[in-house]
């Protein structure tokens, strides 16, 4: 239970930081490109996984945020 709220708490503070810098037309084009690594859909797909695998979710949100240089997340404590 401990990662899932980790890998909630984590997620929002992705999408503030995404949705709280200024994003200019190209960075919306990209952001909005399923095939980018850091896409809106990865964003959304690393939702949909916590609470299911949250190493899977963890691993989707570090990739995010590696592509917006946010900073490293920790990783997934062992249970």
């Amino acid at each position: 239970m401990g990662a899932t709220l980790a890998n909630r708490a984590y997620h929002l503070d992705t999408v503030l930081s995404i949705f709280t810098t200024p994003l200019d037309r190209d960075g919306i084009d990209r952001a909005s490109d399923p095939a980018f690594p850091g896409s809106f859909s990865a964003l959304a797909r690393a939702q949909r996984e916590i609470g299911t695998s949250e190493t899977l979710a963890r691993s989707t949100l570090q990739r995010v945020c590696t592509e917006w240089s946010l900073p490293v997340l920790p990783p997934v404590p062992r249970v």
